[in-house]
């Protein structure tokens, strides 16, 4: 599988050892499992650390299942760290060669992986910089070395007892502490091997800005920072870019035989990308679209006073450090009469920049209503919900039965389960609609107030025999939900009551499929007045919480034990008045 002329040409030529960062753990079979692994390849002029550290720690899952976990920085030779990376996307499994002891069956010790692919395919390499290391997956990647060519050992089917032990806060805290981030972040590379290959060539790369006299081009001066005994190879390639507000603008392509090259620029420097290509080894590094510093403001703020707050509840206090501000201070500023075209670019940027954010707030699923939209603010929450194909959520202290028929009503796709969450608050009101008992023929509230002959926005108190009539709201959604939730029959509907006061959640929020919004209003008001609904971007931690307040069974019932629990509680009371008062209750 690997091209051993390109191997030895290049990753034997430019790398002498290797940092193995080694998790791995032993089950109660007495099997050891990788948790996580990298392979941190050092060029041939840096030193390698001293990888002595070894670390052990003891996790009980269950009373039946004990595991030990193993953390060790270990140095290899750059080849046996080759070796043992392809040995283990072969076999998904790998010989800890650096053990003195053996198994207990007299077998040399591996440590086994679940099955893996390789990612990017061999011989392409992945490039990354630490910087970037989030929108990557290599949060491991350290910011030592700058750009990085990586392969990856992904699987797509992790050990499940890995996923157990990493349920637990203690070996995940204790795994952090060593590597340094959060590997439940990033569950994908659980059971992963990684190999990172710094830049063997030069160190980093300096651009820096010559601007063009008057109207003159600006120029860009390029210095590699070589390593020890490198030079650039013949036919190495410096491409680069330039960008303004208006687009791509220019390109080109130099040949470098040393370390400095000269880049005569298009006109005035807006932003700039370069990407250094070597034909034996490929990408090894890159510059995003940056803009070059030409004037920095200094902000001037002097502290020169304090105030102290005292709290008129508690008496609390707090104190505050209050500034003062000079006129900023302005080092490199162009005139704008000599070069017209950078005052342009900052009002064209700025317009830009506005696009750009409200592109961004209609994908992120940004929306205001304004005062007296609630048709608006009816129709687009209809419209996310009949997109659903999963489950809908909703969360809603203050929701009711015409909800129920406003939204719910609404889904489309008979494969949706819904849950909504509502509170005892709202369901202990009387209804706002006209107390009926719906038939299965009578399947929506509008048609039975129409057989009623009494409009739905009528005054209900005009209508004494249905004011006094009129249910609670909880017993009306149950009923409603019971009644018109048989046309839903295909769709599994729960409703979940929050007790107490005060709600576990107050504010709203509506799950859809993965996606979460957040609503300012209730939806039984919204676009009543001003109020937003925005599209969470992370909404990991809001539906951690809608799943354990759901499975809190002292402060959540489902609807028709509440319903049943107020009934009896309420005639409870009607009887003990009545005994009160000395009349009978038979």
């Amino acid at each position: 599988m690997f091209d051993q002329k390109f191997v030895k040409d290049t990753i034997l030529k430019d790398y002498d050892k290797a940092v193995l960062i080694l998790l791995w753990c032993i089950d109660s079979k007495r099997e050891r499992k990788l948790i996580f692994s990298s392979f941190e390849f050092y060029p041939r002029e840096c030193a390698v650390p001293e990888t002595a550290e070894k670390h052990t720690i003891q996790v009980k899952i269950t009373k039946e299942n004990k595991v030990r976990l193993f953390y060790r920085c270990i140095t290899l030779t750059a080849y046996n760290a080759l070796k043992l990376y392809l040995e283990c996307k072969e076999k998904q499994s790998f010989t800890m060669i650096w053990e003195n002891k053996k198994s207990s069956d007299g077998m040399t010790k591996r440590i086994t992986t679940t099955p893996l692919v390789m990612l990017p395919a061999w011989p392409a390499f992945s490039i990354t910089k630490q910087e970037d290391a989030e929108l990557t997956l290599s949060p491991f990647l350290p910011d030592k070395w700058g750009a990085c060519r990586m392969s990856h050992l992904l699987t797509t089917d992790p050990d499940p007892l890995l996923i157990t032990l990493l349920e637990h806060e203690k070996p995940v805290q204790w795994i952090k502490e060593r590597l340094l981030w959060n590997i439940n972040e990033y569950p994908e590379l659980i059971g992963s091997m990684h190999m990172v290959l710094p830049n063997p060539i030069y160190r980093y790369m300096e651009e820096r800005l010559i601007p063009g006299k008057g109207s003159e081009p600006d120029k860009v001066r390029i210095y590699l920072a070589m390593r020890e005994g490198q030079v650039v190879t013949e036919n190495s390639k410096l491409m680069t870019i330039e960008r303004s507000y208006i687009g791509l603008h220019n390109g080109q392509q130099t040949s470098l035989s040393g370390n400095y090259a000269m880049i005569n620029l298009a006109g005035k420097a807006e932003e700039f990308s370069t990407l250094f290509y070597c034909p034996l080894r490929g990408v090894l590094d890159y510059t995003k679209f940056v803009s070059f510093l030409q004037s920095i403001q200094i902000d001037l703020r002097i502290k020169d006073a304090v105030r102290i707050v005292k709290m008129p509840d508690t008496g609390e206090t707090y104190t505050v450090q209050v500034e003062s501000h000079d006129t900023p201070i302005v080092i490199g500023r162009f005139d704008k009469e000599d070069i017209p075209e950078i005052e342009l670019g900052k009002k064209i940027g700025y317009h830009v920049r506005k696009h750009k954010a409200a592109k961004e707030a209609a994908t992120a699923g940004q929306k205001l209503f304004e005062n007296n939209s609630e048709e608006k603010a009816r129709d687009y929450i209809r419209e996310l919900i009949q997109h659903a194909r999963k489950k809908v959520i909703i969360v809603d202290p203050y929701f009711s039965t015409i909800d129920f028929y406003k939204y719910v009503c609404a889904i489309s796709s008979r494969s949706v389960d819904i849950t909504i969450l509502t509170s005892s608050l709202m369901l202990k009101a009387k209804s706002d609609l006209l107390y009926f008992n719906q038939t299965e023929n009578q399947s929506t509230i509008d048609e039975t107030i129409t057989q009623n002959g009494i409009s739905k926005n009528s005054d209900m108190t005009d209508n004494t025999d249905c004011y006094v009539n009129r249910p609670e709201k909880g017993e009306e959604l149950l009923q409603q939900i019971k009644t018109y939730g048989k046309q839903l029959n295909d769709n599994k509907i729960s409703v979940s009551v929050m007790t107490g006061d005060q709600p576990l959640i107050h504010d709203r929020f509506l799950v859809i499929d993965d996606d979460v919004w957040f609503s300012g209003n209730s939806l039984n008001h919204l676009g009543e007045r001003a109020s937003m609904l925005i599209r969470l971007q992370d909404p990991t931690d809001v539906l951690r919480l809608i799943t354990a307040v759901l499975s809190n069974k002292e402060r959540v019932k489902p609807l028709d034990v509440w319903v049943a629990e107020r009934k009896a509680a309420i005639n409870k009371e009607i009887t003990n008045c009545g005994e009160k008062n000395g009349e009978s209750t038979e």
